[in-house]
């Protein structure tokens, strides 16, 4: 890179310089630029008036200090008004004219002593201050002059600032309003690259289930809502969850105008839920309970929408499409999620759930154990337990469509394989016959029962099951399904 000539550089104190001022700055809003800027306060540093203390950092400074510093002046000074004093057509031309050797001091490039570009959201751009080691967000250019962005802005720092007690909450340190940015803490990853590039062991994944959810049970309870979580917005530092991202966050004891300004307002689609789709204002605490039971599904399963896990029946409820059917917030998700492990880990668990069944009873501890047991050991204890084993079979199946479809897969055809002897086959004829004569159950659960009685009717020739059927026939059943249960 060419050096700036000495000729170059007065130019540039000449046009800075304006009688000691600098452009429109106050003494505490230059410190405040050029620190962002090149990591430097230069009036703090030499003392004198802003232009003095600009022309002495000029005469001391690194040419890529110098180019970095005076292409942010530039953008700066493009910014302001039309009308500001500080512009004029022959102050315009003289800017172009810096700008023009600037870039050909340049490399093709431009060198950023003070900073790394990382990436970029919806709105802001995100570096990495070198001297700070800080992460700098800020405003994108497009945006600044827009104060529905400016304002939405500011709150997402001011709501992290309110936020700055709870440890799992990003660090945010100061706001620049001359700029429109903010620094934070750094993080090491995300939790969506952690996820991808991980193979995790079961407590590896509840230990992060526990601390997102505990985090995010201490932001519910300062009634704020996130509206925008997902595995992109929540990062890990040092092994420890840290959410950040609070763009969309509302707060419910602050009155804000709601925000509409696209769809990038509506979170991340397959972690968004439906009311939020159909307007940022509709979301609430269950909006956001919605978002983190997809996060427990991409935290099994590497992906949002995918519930083969041991959480099934927990996801299940934090993602149901009406709000109301939802936990209510975060915290009751962490009690409910603790119960979970509970049942996990009491050695005296499966008894427990066994003498609750023979009882007739029914909780969240079997919907869990029904979940997660085996397709042969599912078999086996219907075959062992009976009718109360039966009646709790169909207490899960009427949860809701998916749980039946789940449960009666995991039965057919393995029982067929576990039923020893010829009686054995009774009890999955009579748990057919309850599915097919009950409205609540849908067509295809009805089919798979179905061809269930049909073979323990026809092909292990059970009077019971056949009997069972002239009972179907009698009343009103579809035309397919009795055509399955005659064989055709």
């Amino acid at each position: 890179m060419k050096k700036i000539t000495f000729h170059d550089k007065n130019i540039i104190k000449k046009f800075f310089n304006d009688g000691g001022y600098v452009l429109d700055f106050s003494n505490r809003t230059f410190d405040e630029f050029t620190y962002h800027s090149i990591g430097v306060k230069i009036q703090e540093r030499y003392g004198l008036s802003k232009g003095k203390s600009f022309e002495a950092f000029i005469d001391e400074a690194t040419d890529e200090e110098i180019i970095k510093l005076v292409t942010d002046l530039l953008t700066y000074y493009n910014d302001l008004p039309d009308d500001s004093p500080e512009k004029s057509d022959i102050k315009n031309k003289q800017a172009d004219k810096i700008k023009e050797k600037i870039n050909c001091y340049a490399s093709k490039e431009m060198v950023k002593v003070n900073e790394i570009f990382l990436t970029e959201g919806g709105f802001a751009d995100i570096y990495l201050q070198n001297h700070s080691q800080r992460i700098v967000k800020r405003l994108k250019n497009e945006y600044k002059r827009d104060p529905t962005f400016r304002s939405r802005f500011k709150r997402e720092f001011e709501i992290m600032q309110s936020l700055s007690q709870i440890n799992g909450v990003i660090k945010v340190y100061e706001f620049n309003e001359i700029e429109l940015s903010y620094t934070m803490e750094k993080a090491d990853f995300t939790l969506n690259d952690y996820i991808v590039d991980n193979e995790l062991e079961l407590n590896q994944i509840f230990n992060l289930l526990f601390q997102i959810l505990t985090i995010m049970a201490e932001v519910h309870s300062r009634d704020i809502y996130h509206r925008d979580l997902s595995p992109s917005n929540i990062f890990l530092r040092d092994g420890l969850i840290k959410i950040s991202d609070f763009g969309l966050a509302k707060d419910s004891t602050v009155n804000h105008s709601h925000l509409t300004m696209n769809t990038n307002n509506y979170g991340q689609f397959y972690y968004c839920a439906p009311e939020q789709i159909t307007g940022l204002k509709n979301a609430t605490k269950m909006s956001d309970v919605y978002s983190l039971g997809k996060i427990v599904n991409f935290c099994f399963t590497k992906q949002p929408t995918k519930d083969t896990h041991i959480l099934r029946s927990f996801v299940q409820k934090a993602t149901a499409d009406q709000p109301e059917l939802r936990f209510k917030d975060a915290e009751e998700m962490l009690k409910q999620l603790s119960a979970h492990l509970e049942i996990f880990h009491q050695k005296d668990s499966k008894q427990k759930i066994f003498g609750k069944i023979q009882n007739g009873e029914y909780d969240e501890t079997i919907t869990v154990y029904l979940n997660n047991i085996s397709d042969v050991d599912l078999c086996r204890e219907l075959i062992d337990m009976g009718e109360s084993y039966k009646l709790a079979c169909v207490n899960f199946m009427k949860i809701n469509p998916s749980n039946a479809l789940f449960l009666l897969k995991k039965l057919s055809p393995t029982f067929k394989d576990v039923a020893s002897t010829y009686q054995s086959n009774d009890i999955f004829a009579s748990l057919a016959f309850d599915v097919l004569k009950d409205d609540d159950f849908d067509f295809l659960s009805k089919e798979i029962s179905a061809k269930i009685l049909y073979y323990v009717a026809w092909e292990v020739n059970r009077f019971y099951a056949q009997r069972l059927i002239e009972n179907l026939k009698r009343s009103s059943i579809e035309p397919i399904l009795e055509n399955i249960l005659d064989g055709e």
